[in-house]
């Protein structure tokens, strides 16, 4: 009862906190771009419309929930203006006659809620691997997280990734463990759902692969396991298991056998491929079965014959057409493409003041260490480090030790002894002692020899020994044993999570043209939350001491920041007052202070004020304002309010434009990322 209300105690702090904060955050930068979509989707049913070119459609679905009941104008979603080359958007925020306020609150919550689905299973996934003390811990870093609080709060795609990212290893780690129809399908939708998510989910199907592999190499196919001579059912063939009773109530007729993990090769290909094929077909059915020739986007159409004649994809795009050859979800194609071509074009990035065509393999976890709150990072660095100490060769993986010395190995040098002999195990016929039968663990865990090993002991074993064969229940409900020792189970769940950990960190360390914010390894975040909670289970009392703190030190921040989590940065750097000098644009500045701009300009009854303005196009003009020449360099006497990211001179033709008003001291500073300047007369 105490851990339920620990866990919903820390789900209502972290939804208070991400709408309290939700409320001061005026419409960023990208949020026009999804905002309304689905319903604009499902008005029309044009496949053609310009933000489905671009992205997958899921977060536009789940950003329109709420707008669907409104009663809004319906020549708004057929205009072509807003279907080939805008956005609906800001036109269905400010001139819908609802409230705008309202109109972004209905479109955003959504989001809350599913980080706070995605904050419960954390919880569960660190239950599993660590036990509900450090699942606790894990959720505590996941709830208060600056970078998760400031994402789930907007209706863009990056905490929505988030969550079926997780979602579908989670799903897919469950069936490894113990494969079935049921949970094949579950893992194919998952996989499905993050793919519709945004185009970065496609990174899963080589995780997945990689993850295959690396269980084959811990994990070496054996013979399925038969039913014991007393007739129990193997681990998972229990017949009042959730899972069971699920797939007694699907109505099919048709049986079949999946071809198992336990057979490897041939079998892993064909349960992975399945899968892909599940999750296909999820895909397009997000798209409404689309199926129909190719075309050229109309916002492309004048350079038609130029694209036709230079790319080999638009000019595949032509053959088909021509021949009238139907393809399914070709939008999704589209989009892929789209992408790829924006990030072989993309030339602007910023780090530690410099401007870089070509972008730093190391941007995203120089952006994570000066980003997450300091606490955390010590909790990886400790997991990391607990891990790495205790950590063994391979071939020492499936046997049990303890204090870094050999307690009971798989095959033993010496031949084997019969029941109760203390110096090996019996690899033979093993007859069933008292202990044995009488036990709760399943047979894939008695039929490990390590195990064996200990139930079969008798009186005659040391006391020292009988002490190693007391197995902690997280142990016995796996049969691999720890190769992490204290501090964690170290069994298959934490080998696969750690995995796609490493498989992640891998892929974000490739070359990228594209260096713009920490949003885009939101989707490793759950899961480093997870690995960092196996702090909680240290034994040192020290530790313990000094985890508290950390906890307090942690809490702290995420109180102190509020509401301004995009704006976070940690002490290593000076906090976010010196955030704009590292980092801007979505990890600093992305339009969302426009509201506080708005009111000191009304409290200080300024009127002539140059504004440079890092938001959404268009939307300044809903508040009777207007961006100043961002190309106009000149020095003029007056109120300056530059956004952080044109203060750094990112996206500006002259990358010396504000070198002059650098040297100024702000005024003010709105929400760590507007800066308002007082030039005087005469300023060179």
């Amino acid at each position: 009862m105490r851990t339920r209300l620990a866990v919903a105690a820390l789900l209502a702090i972290h939804l208070a906190l991400a709408v309290g904060s939700m409320r001061r955050a005026s419409l960023t930068w990208d949020e026009p771009s999804y905002i309304g979509i689905g319903r604009q989707l499902l008005e029309t049913r044009n496949w053609e419309i310009v933000a489905l070119q671009l992205h997958p459609p899921l977060p536009y679905y789940v950003n329109s929930l709420l707008l669907l009941p409104l009663k809004l104008d319906p020549d708004r979603f057929e205009d072509k203006e807003y279907v080939y080359r805008r956005y609906i958007g800001p036109s269905l925020i400010f001139e819908s006659g609802q409230s705008p306020r309202l109109m972004m609150f209905l479109t955003r919550i959504p989001f809350v809620f599913l980080s706070a689905l995605l904050g419960l299973l954390v919880y569960r996934w660190g239950r599993e691997i660590y036990g509900s003390g450090a699942a606790l811990v894990s959720l505590f870093l996941y709830s208060l997280c600056p970078a998760i609080l400031a994402h789930c709060k907007l209706a863009t795609p990056d905490m929505l990734l988030a969550f079926t990212m997780t979602l579908a290893l989670y799903s897919f780690h469950k069936y490894l463990q113990a494969p079935s129809a049921v949970r094949m399908v579950l893992t194919g939708m998952a996989l499905g759902l993050a793919l519709l998510s945004k185009f970065t989910g496609l990174i899963l199907i080589p995780i997945l692969l990689l993850e295959v592999i690396l269980f084959r190499l811990v994990n070496p196919p054996s013979p399925p396991l038969q039913r014991g001579e007393t007739g129990e059912p193997l681990r998972g063939e229990e017949t009042g298991t959730p899972l069971k009773r699920v797939e007694k109530a699907i109505p099919l007729r048709i049986r079949f056998s999946l071809p198992p993990f336990a057979k490897g090769g041939r079998g892993d290909l064909l349960c992975l491929l399945l899968i892909l094929l599940i999750a296909s077909c999820v895909v397009w059915a997000g798209y409404g079965f689309q199926f129909g020739t190719p075309f050229m986007p109309q916002w492309l159409k004048p350079q038609a014959e130029r694209l036709v004649a230079e790319k080999p994809f638009w000019q595949a795009v032509d053959a088909l057409a021509l021949r009238g050859i139907r393809i399914p979800a070709y939008s999704y194609i589209l989009g892929i493409y789209t992408q790829l071509a924006a990030a072989k074009g993309w030339k602007d990035n910023f780090l530690f003041g410099e401007i870089s065509r070509t972008g730093w393999w190391y941007f995203y976890w120089v952006a994570f260490l000066i980003k997450t709150p300091i606490p955390f990072i010590i909790c990886l660095v400790a997991a990391a480090g607990a891990s790495l100490k205790s950590s063994r060769p391979l071939s020492k993986l499936f046997s049990l030790e303890k204090g870094g010395k050999r307690a009971c190995s798989p095959n033993p040098p010496s031949p084997p002894l019969h029941k109760g002999s203390q110096e090996g195990c019996p690899q033979d016929k093993v007859v069933p002692s008292s202990a044995e039968q009488g036990s709760t663990i399943p047979p894939s865990v008695k039929s490990s020899p390590a195990i064996r090993c200990f139930v079969n002991s008798d009186s005659t074993v040391p006391p020292s020994a009988k002490r190693e064969s007391t197995i902690h229940p997280s142990v016995k409900e796996n049969s691999i044993s720890s190769p992490f020792g204290k501090g964690g189970k170290g069994t298959f769940d934490e080998r696969f999570l750690l995995f796609s950990i490493l498989i992640m960190i891998g892929f974000f360390s490739l070359p990228s043209r594209i260096n713009i914010g920490i949003r885009y390894i939101l989707p490793l975040i759950p899961l480093l939350c997870i690995f960092a909670g196996k702090v909680a289970s240290f034994e040192s009392k020290r530790w313990k001491r000094a985890l508290a703190i950390l906890c307090v030190w942690y809490a702290g921040s995420a109180a102190w920041i509020y509401p301004h989590y995009l704006a976070y940065f940690n002490e290593m750097i000076g906090g976010p007052s010196k955030g704009y000098k590292y980092l801007v644009d979505s990890n600093l500045d992305w339009g969302q202070n426009l509201n506080d701009l708005m009111n000191y300009l009304q409290e200080n009854r300024i009127r002539d004020v140059k504004i440079k303005y890092f938001g959404p196009r268009g939307v300044l003009e809903y508040y009777g304002l207007s961006n100043a020449d961002l190309n106009g360099c000149e020095p003029s006497a007056g109120v300056w309010a530059v956004s952080a990211t044109y203060l750094q001179n990112l996206y500006l033709a002259n990358p010396h434009c504000h070198d002059w008003l650098k040297k100024l001291k702000p005024r003010k500073v709105l929400g760590y990322s507007i800066f308002i300047y007082d030039v005087p007369a005469g300023n060179p």
